[in-house]
C-alpha cells in the first residue's frame, strides 16, 4: 500500500484574489451588496442588545418599580426586524445578478484560455469535457435575464 500524498487546499488567498478581479467590472453592484449586507449585520448585532436592555429595564421595574415602556421596545424591535427583512428581499436579487454575471465572466475567461492553448494540448486532452464541465451548471439554472452567453453546444464547435 502506497502512502497517500498530502492534498493541497482547493481554496487559497490567491484564488480569492483572482475572483475579486472579476468583480472589478461591477463596482456599483458590489458596493451596494456589501453596504446592504453591512446594514443587515448591524441590525443583527443590535437586536440582542435591545432585548437585553428590555430585560434589564423589566427587572428594574420588578425590583424597584422603575418606569418601563414596553411599547417602545416592541416597536423598535419589530421595526428593525422588518427593515432587516426588507433589505434581505432587496439584496437577494442584486447579489444573484452579480454572481450570475461574474460566473459568466469567469467561464468566458476559461473558454478564452482554452482557445489560446497549443494544438498539442487539444490533441492530448478531452477539451469538450472540460468546456462542458465549466459551462453546464449555468445552463441548468433558470434564466433570469435576457442577456446571456451562447449555449455550451455553440462553444464546443
Amino acid at each position: 500500500m502506497t502512502p497517500s500524498k498530502p492534498t493541497l487546499p482547493r481554496v487559497g488567498p490567491r484564488n480569492l484574489l483572482g475572483i475579486l478581479a472579476f468583480l472589478r467590472k461591477y463596482p456599483a453592484q458590489v458596493a451596494l451588496s456589501v453596504s446592504l449586507l453591512l446594514v443587515n449585520i448591524a441590525i443583527e448585532m443590535a437586536l440582542p442588545q435591545i432585548l437585553g436592555s428590555a430585560i434589564t429595564h423589566l427587572r428594574w421595574r420588578a425590583e424597584w418599580g422603575a418606569r418601563f415602556d414596553l411599547k417602545s421596545y416592541v416597536l423598535l424591535f419589530v421595526s428593525l426586524v422588518l427593515i432587516r427583512s426588507g433589505i434581505g428581499i432587496i439584496l437577494g436579487p442584486i447579489r444573484n445578478r452579480l454572481v450570475q454575471r461574474t460566473l459568466g465572466d469567469i467561464r468566458a475567461a476559461i473558454y478564452d484560455a482554452i482557445q489560446r492553448l497549443a494544438f498539442r494540448y487539444h490533441d492530448k486532452s478531452n477539451t469538450g469535457e472540460l468546456i462542458s464541465r465549466s459551462t453546464t451548471s449555468r445552463w441548468r439554472w433558470p434564466r433570469r435575464s435576457s442577456s446571456s452567453s451562447p449555449p455550451a453546444q455553440h462553444w464546443a464547435r
